[in-house]
């Protein structure tokens, strides 16, 4: 069962932002992003299981998506080796894991955001219609790297596991891409993992609830970069948006 808002499962927020200005600043996202390389984490897909076998590895295994320090404590070798593409190289031989996305966080939960934030990026974040911003991320994938599926709660926080509940708080996401082409679907899955309905987001920005199934089957031939902002919406905005 898919959690709605506004009665929908996703809705685009285009109408509702200055999505022209968003798309004018894509080269200084790009370059935040590049600048920043080395403060990226990766999150891992723990086995790169084929789509159609997911569901019951992730009946299986509760923790399908897994960053590199999650492995430190059950495999002797990682500590052994000196730095982050060591490991990487050692988890894709050893477990058949690839890395879905880089993740660059802009500021630390519920934290300001980094001194190493642009000026033009920090004005972009303050034209947003938050009351407070929780979490700024970017997220990279690679070309050719498939996504596949997941809910956000599953890995987040790690020391809450698995869990077929969500948690209490839900909090007002944007979230933007520079090219449509970039594929983001939500998923409507039963019981037996059985995939009953897609339902692909709409235009450059969108606002869902990020405890459904969300992701993408397919692999692009191009990278991309999207950025997903958590936080609480003025209560203006959610009038303006929710009716």
């Amino acid at each position: 069962m898919l959690l709605l808002k506004n009665n929908q499962v996703t809705f685009s927020l285009d109408p509702f932002l200055d999505i022209e200005n968003f798309l004018s600043l894509k080269d200084e996202f790009y370059y935040l992003f590049a600048n920043n390389y080395q403060k990226t984490k990766d999150v891992w897909n723990a086995g790169g299981i084929p789509f159609e076998l997911n569901w019951k590895y992730l009946t299986e295994h509760p923790m399908l998506y897994k960053t590199f320090h999650l492995f430190k404590d059950v495999d002797p070798y990682i500590n052994k080796l000196p730095d982050k593409t060591a490991i990487a190289y050692y988890l894709k031989l050893k477990y058949g894991c690839f890395s879905p996305y880089k993740i660059l966080h802009l500021n630390e939960y519920k934290q300001p955001l980094e001194d190493w934030v642009t000026p033009a990026i920090k004005d972009w974040i303050g034209t947003l219609p938050y009351s407070s911003i929780d979490h700024i991320s970017f997220f990279f994938n690679d070309h050719f790297c498939p996504l596949k599926y997941h809910r956000d709660y599953n890995y987040f926080p790690v020391e809450h596991g698995y869990s077929a509940d969500p948690p209490d708080t839900l909090q007002d996401i944007i979230w933007l891409r520079f090219d449509t082409d970039r594929g983001f679907n939500f998923y409507d899955i039963d019981d037996n993992g059985n995939i009953i309905a897609t339902y692909p987001v709409q235009g450059y920005s969108s606002t869902f609830n990020h405890y459904n199934w969300h992701g993408n089957t397919e692999h692009s031939d191009v990278p991309s970069l999207t950025v997903k902002l958590e936080g609480t919406f003025t209560k203006e905005f959610k009038e303006k948006i929710y009716g």
